[in-house]
């Protein structure tokens, strides 16, 4: 699970299943792991829409609030995003 004991005490509250938050902490903390491998500026994210890529977005956006949380210095800094806009996109996408 998340290795920071503020992290992980954060997400065992959830009122969630030990698998979910299992699943969570552990993709958390390898979006930690990217980040304190690579920085802000080596990060990227794709987005199309998807159920996939909407779970990562919220996973990427708790671990981002998260590390400007230990790291306020970034605060400002922003990661690179590109949307991929499908050719049969859902209406709520759009």
């Amino acid at each position: 699970m998340a290795s920071d004991p503020f992290l992980y005490h954060r997400i065992l509250n959830l009122d969630h299943s030990l698998v979910v938050k299992k699943n969570w902490a552990d993709a958390i903390s390898i979006l930690l792991n990217a980040i304190s491998i690579y920085g802000l500026d080596g990060i990227s994210l794709s987005f199309n829409g998807g159920k996939d890529c909407t779970v990562l977005v919220h996973l990427l956006y708790l671990t981002l609030n998260y590390y400007i949380s230990q790291h306020p210095n970034l605060k400002s800094q922003r990661i690179k995003t590109l949307y991929v806009a499908p050719s049969n996109p859902f209406p709520e996408v759009e």
